[in-house]
C-alpha cells in the first residue's frame, strides 16, 4: 500500500515479494510523489483489515509516523492497538525522514509486539532490507495477563505487553519490589525471576523482560 491522503493498494491482495505483482507495485510506487499528508489512523485500520485475511501476518510501515492529515485521538489509538494485539498482528516501522514521530511509532511497536528500525542515512539499503525482513518475521509471544508475586505491587502498564526476542519489554512497578513475575501465554504460565534496581526516592524500579 501507498499511504498518504488515503491508502492505495498497489497489489491485488497479499502477494509474494518476487513476481509480476510485486514488480508492478514497485513500478507504481516509484512514479508517486510523496507530497500528500498522511492519515495514519486510516492506513493502520486498512492494514489491520487486510492482515485478518491471513492466518499469520505482521505489518511493516515505512515513513516518519506523522499523521499530518488527521491526528489520531488517544481513544482511537488505544482501540487500534487493542485490535492489533487481539488479532496478534505486530506493527513494525522503518522510521525515515527529518521529522519523525518516534513516540507514536514506539507506542504502536510496544503495544502490538512490533519493533522500530531507524534510518541512519548511512547503512546499506540491502542490510536494512534484510533487517526489516527479520523484524517482520520475528516470533511474538502474546500474553493474556501478568502479575507480580507481591499483592501490593502495581505494574505499569497493568496490561500484559507482547514479548519478542529482538527488543526489551520494560515495566515500571510501584510498591514492594517483587522477586518474580508470572504471565499467562497460550502455551501455559511463564515465570521470571526479577533482579530489581530499586530507587529510595519513590520505591519504583524497572523490570526488563
Amino acid at each position: 500500500f501507498a499511504v498518504d491522503v488515503a491508502p492505495e493498494e498497489l497489489t491485488q491482495g497479499l502477494t509474494a515479494s518476487k513476481g509480476a505483482s510485486a514488480d508492478r507495485a514497485r513500478a507504481l510506487l516509484a512514479r508517486r510523489a510523496p507530497l500528500g499528508a498522511t492519515d495514519l489512523g486510516r492506513a493502520l485500520q486498512t492494514a489491520l483489515d487486510v492482515s485478518k485475511t491471513s492466518k499469520k501476518a505482521s505489518v511493516t510501515y515505512i515513513g516518519d509516523g506523522v499523521s499530518g492529515l488527521r491526528l489520531i485521538p488517544a481513544d482511537r489509538l488505544q482501540a487500534l492497538v487493542d485490535s492489533f494485539r487481539a488479532s496478534k498482528v505486530a506493527v513494525n516501522s522503518y522510521a525515515i525522514g527529518p521529522r519523525r514521530d518516534l513516540q507514536l511509532l514506539g507506542v504502536l511497536a510496544n503495544w502490538t509486539g512490533g519493533n522500530i528500525v531507524l534510518d541512519d542515512g548511512a547503512t546499506d539499503a540491502r542490510v536494512l532490507g534484510h533487517k526489516l525482513a527479520q523484524t517482520a518475521e520475528q516470533t511474538v509471544v502474546y500474553l493474556s495477563g501478568i502479575a507480580a508475586q507481591a499483592s501490593d505491587t502495581k505494574l505499569l502498564p497493568s496490561t500484559a505487553l507482547p514479548l519478542r526476542g529482538d527488543r526489551a519489554t520494560v515495566y515500571l512497578t510501584r510498591g514492594t519490589a517483587p522477586a518474580s513475575l508470572t504471565a499467562k501465554a497460550a502455551s501455559g504460565d511463564v515465570h521470571w525471576s526479577v533482579a530489581a534496581a530499586t530507587s529510595d526516592a519513590d520505591n519504583a524500579f524497572l523490570a526488563t523482560l
